[in-house]
């Protein structure tokens, strides 16, 4: 690594402390924690960096992993709707604002950043009555509610991609790409480290199955209806979300007992993925999931091959336009929600035999961006206030 010299001035009482906020969703929440990790990398001390969340999102779950001190505040959705939930959330919103306003004042950060999600608008609205530089952080195509009014009080919005600086106009902009952890950039484990962890075979391929942090019901029933003829040929690692939803863990593990014993060996049920992502991405062949902003990153980075299953209701299609970069660049295969059946998953898969999956992931890497943190540390610590000598991640 080279180092950097960036030489901005100090604020006056000498403070590196920064915040970061967002969360909700596992795109703001993993965006959030790259570019905490990229700081880290490049300098910062992690211990003075606050993040600021939501009590029941999965971000404070996530901090605490990473060891980054968090605080909670109160939050509210914004619609762009009509709805009577509207009026029961003002008052949170507005309580969160005061939250986030005695905190950054205590804690008086050099600089805000955010990554999106409810959660970051009353911190960055009180970060700009407190006069505290703000940088925004855009992971997807078209912007989610949260970052476009929070982009008002920015200072800098940094985008993934560069379709999205139209709707950021007036405001400086530059585009960067999204982080990646860097547990997925770095010292990855052997592929035989990664099976034998997980418990897997490395006679059969892995098939990794997700449809976010959240899960996705339409993923799981595909899944769950084709999973006698699925264990037949593949190792299954399935994300499913909350036990609670309809075709969740305990849907699946009902499905999965009817399993003879060595078939209920190949299929293993994980609400929630922490920190074996970095062996589960390892081990997987080919992944099946949702198409959001942070997994279609890791597609790429990664050079994982790959069946997307946009969600339908994503705002501006958002989910599909993604899948479809992908799959013009024949590096993934995409399948309608509408569309999306045990049939339809194994003809999929049928097409994905060994050579096959080898091309496809020399393509997926061709699509990703370069040197994204190392942009992301640049940008953040160039800003008025932040001195500071970093080592480029």
């Amino acid at each position: 690594m080279v180092p950097a010299e960036i030489g901005m001035n100090q604020n006056t009482n000498g403070n590196r402390r920064m915040t970061i906020t967002g969360g909700g969703s596992g795109g703001h929440t993993s965006a959030a924690v790259g570019i905490v990790q990229a700081l880290a990398e490049a300098g910062a001390d992690k211990r003075e960096i606050l993040w600021i969340g939501s009590s029941k999102g999965i971000e404070g779950k996530v901090a605490e992993r990473e060891s980054i001190p968090f605080r909670t505040i109160s939050v509210g959705k914004l619609r762009r709707y009509w709805s009577i939930d509207n009026l029961i959330d003002i008052p949170r919103i507005i309580k969160g604002a005061i939250q986030s306003w005695r905190i950054l004042r205590d804690y008086r950060p050099s600089i805000v950043v955010g990554t999106g999600g409810f959660v970051s608008v009353p911190v960055v609205a009180a970060a700009r009555l407190l006069r505290i530089p703000i940088v925004i952080h855009e992971q997807t195509i078209v912007p989610g509610l949260a970052n476009r009014i929070a982009s008002r009080f920015a200072t800098l919005v940094l985008v993934a991609f560069q379709e999205s600086a139209v709707h950021f106009k007036g405001k400086k902009v530059e585009v960067v790409g999204n982080p990646l952890r860097s547990e997925l950039r770095k010292g990855l484990p052997t592929r035989k480290d990664a099976l034998k962890r997980l418990g897997l075979d490395a006679g059969l391929p892995v098939l990794y199955v997700t449809g976010g942090a959240q899960g996705a019901n339409a993923i799981n029933k595909a899944i769950a209806d084709a999973l006698p003829d699925l264990v037949a040929k593949w190792q299954i690692i399935h994300q499913c979300g909350d036990k609670t939803m309809e075709y969740g863990e305990a849907y699946l593990n009902e499905v999965a007992r009817k399993l003879d014993p060595d078939a209920r060996r190949r299929y293993l049920i994980r609400p929630y993925i922490g920190p074996e992502i970095v062996d589960v991405f390892t081990a997987a062949d080919v992944l099946v999931s949702r198409s959001g902003a942070a997994t279609i990153n890791e597609i790429t980075r990664m050079g994982l091959p790959s069946i997307l299953v946009p969600y339908p209701l994503a705002v501006a299609n958002e989910q599909d336009r993604l899948a479809r970069i992908l799959e013009r660049s024949e590096a993934a295969i995409v399948i309608n929600q509408s569309d999306l059946n045990s049939e339809s998953l194994i003809r999929a898969l049928n097409k994905l035999g060994k050579e096959e999956r080898e091309a496809m992931r020399r393509r997926a890497r061709t699509l990703a961006p370069h040197n994204v943190e190392e942009r992301i540390t640049r940008a953040i610590f160039e800003m008025p206030g932040q001195s500071q000598t970093v080592v480029a991640p």
